[in-house]
């Protein structure tokens, strides 16, 4: 729709049409509201109808029911076009400062304000106030740190700080391999920033998953690949580690230049490796599917039809299933048969039927009324199908399940305030 009332707008003899359906398209509140700023930029961007969209885009960013990265984004289009760069600028700084609103939104309008001619330094002030603020969310703090080693004569002041960042054990895993991450991206700086992914896949004290991760980074920094590739090996082969690590760490190997069938291969063997937790099989036989390998797919089918492994983990094997085009079908009918399986435990066959709701296809709604009027299963298992149906669309017969179940005195009191709450939550979302 913007796409087309912007081909209006710049056609000869339909400007006003087009910019009629832009200016609608910017109010309308029952848009996207990325949409929206689309449209008020569009306006924006000719001579003609600036003012009409500064003062939707004005609009936009004073509104706060919209996503504070949308409110960003509006002002810094306002900013950037000729007449408003003050004014953007000066909305930029305040959303900078304002605490009420998501920090890396924050962090972000800093950002934009670098791009403000004659802003620099004061995007700068603020980058290093977050970067420096201990108080902040370490992720806000490693962003704020990159984006000022992007600013042409401030990049050493962001460099120091990424490798004080890497280097800090009081930090997040996460946090600490990002800000060694993007010391890589600087050419100046790769070299330090190898060396701290170098030392982070090598700490035994930090989180498993990050390691993976650290090592995998390091494979992709040219001149380091063969340092993260030892890494990765060591990380897929070690059977005192999380199946799961192992099966990340086979993963990135498939996808590091010239180790494909090192991963491969590892991810087919953990795929049928009966010992290993059945999550951990199913996240193998699901990379072997995106892969390419028609036996992931095999193996996917065969975990969601193992009567020896527990529902959940059938389920699990079936949803995953359901991702691959050719296959949806046959997932889904496996979910309806969990569903359907009185053998199973209660919460799992809701779990089933739970998913069958989130396919793209069909309607088994019906699966959860079922539970829901269902006598033999649990309070609890009733309770939780009448508000998965509440929140699949059916809202009115959700509810009066959830009312029923809330004045039912022959339930289990916790069943009961279990439904209570939930018949509030779906109040406070209409």
């Amino acid at each position: 729709m913007i796409n087309t009332a912007r081909a209006l707008f710049a056609a000869d003899g339909c400007r006003e049409e087009g910019a009629a359906r832009l200016i609608a398209f910017a109010e309308d509140a029952a848009l996207d509201d990325r949409a929206r700023v689309q449209a008020a930029r569009a306006l924006i961007e000719v001579d003609e109808y600036r003012a009409e969209g500064a003062a939707r885009l004005i609009d936009l960013a004073e509104d706060a029911a919209l996503d504070d990265w949308v409110r960003v984004q509006a002002v810094h289009d306002l900013a950037m076009a000729d007449g408003h760069h003050n004014d953007g600028a000066a909305r930029l700084i305040a959303f900078a400062e304002d605490a009420a609103l998501n920090v890396l939104a924050r962090v972000e309008a800093a950002q934009e304000l670098v791009r403000v001619h004659g802003y620099r330094e004061d995007a700068v002030t603020r980058l290093i106030a977050f970067a420096d603020d201990a108080a902040l969310e370490a992720r806000a703090r490693v962003r704020a740190a990159d984006i000022l080693a992007r600013v042409r004569g401030r990049q050493s002041d962001g460099a120091l700080r990424l490798i004080a960042f890497a280097e800090d054990a009081t930090l997040e895993a996460r946090a600490r391999v990002q800000a060694a991450q993007d010391l890589v991206w600087s050419r100046e700086r790769r070299d330090d920033g190898a060396a701290q992914l170098a030392c982070l896949a090598d700490e035994t004290a930090l989180d498993e998953h990050c390691r993976v991760l650290a090592a995998e980074a390091l494979a992709k920094v040219v001149g380091y690949q063969d340092e993260g590739f030892v890494r990765l090996i060591a990380f897929a082969d070690d059977a005192a580690l999380d199946a799961e690590v192992r099966v990340q760490a086979a993963w990135a190997l498939s996808w590091v230049g010239g180790h494909q069938n090192d991963g491969d291969a590892r991810l087919i063997a953990f795929a049928d490796d009966a010992a290993l937790d059945v999550r951990a099989r199913v996240q193998a036989a699901r990379h072997l599917t995106i892969l390419g390998y028609q036996e992931g797919a095999a193996r996917l089918t065969a975990l969601a039809e193992d009567t020896t492994l527990s529902g959940a983990a059938r389920i699990c094997a079936a949803q995953a299933l359901t991702s691959i085009d050719k296959y949806w079908k046959a997932a889904a009918d496996r979910l309806s048969a969990l569903a359907d399986d009185p053998s199973l435990d209660d919460l799992d066959r809701v779990q089933a039927a739970q998913n069958l709701t989130t396919l793209a296809e069909g309607d088994d709604t019906a699966q959860h009324t079922t539970f829901a009027d269902n006598l033999v299963v649990g309070d609890g298992t009733r309770v939780r199908a009448a508000d998965t149906v509440a929140a699949a669309g059916y809202q009115e017969d959700g509810a009066d399940w959830l009312t029923k179940f809330a004045e039912d005195p022959a339930l289990d009191d916790q069943a009961r305030v279990q439904a209570i709450r939930a018949l509030q939550a779906f109040r406070d979302r209409r």
